[in-house]
């Protein structure tokens, strides 16, 4: 019962053309999507969102591994409205790795994903207090 919620919300933004949810608070800050995290990266810093949430397998490995080579990482509130400040995004679970985000609620993250990711599928997102959008092809 517990995922209800979650998986209702998925399937109404799928039925309008999105690819899935991100969700947040009643504050606007960003929690995490409906079966992942979502991470971001500014500069040289990848940035988890606080809030509550289930902290994922995927995010745990991937902070180890960003920990192991000495990426900086920090978990602070992320806001809605400083979404477009971000370089890049990726959502992450178990079963998705690092899957490359396009757009949050109609506002590229493409800026830092160079020449050698032209043409690669990324998730465009839309914020249930935010909706991720229809699947893009590169920047």
């Amino acid at each position: 019962m517990a995922t209800f919620g979650l998986i209702r919300e998925r399937r109404e933004a799928m039925a309008a053309g999105d690819d899935d949810v991100l969700f947040a608070d009643d504050n606007g800050r960003v929690t995490e999507g409906s079966i992942w995290n979502i991470g971001f990266l500014k500069g040289d810093t990848v940035v988890w969102p606080q809030g509550p949430m289930l902290a994922g397998t995927g995010q745990a490995l991937i902070q180890r591994g960003l920990e192991a080579v000495d990426v900086a990482t920090e978990q602070r509130w992320v806001g809605l409205p400083e979404l477009p400040d971000f370089d890049a995004a990726f959502i992450v679970n178990a079963a998705m790795i690092g899957v490359p985000v396009a757009a949050i609620g109609g506002g590229a993250l493409c800026r830092a994903a160079g020449p050698d990711h032209a043409g690669e599928e990324r998730l465009a997102i839309k914020p249930v207090s935010a909706a991720l959008g229809s699947t893009a092809r590169g920047c």
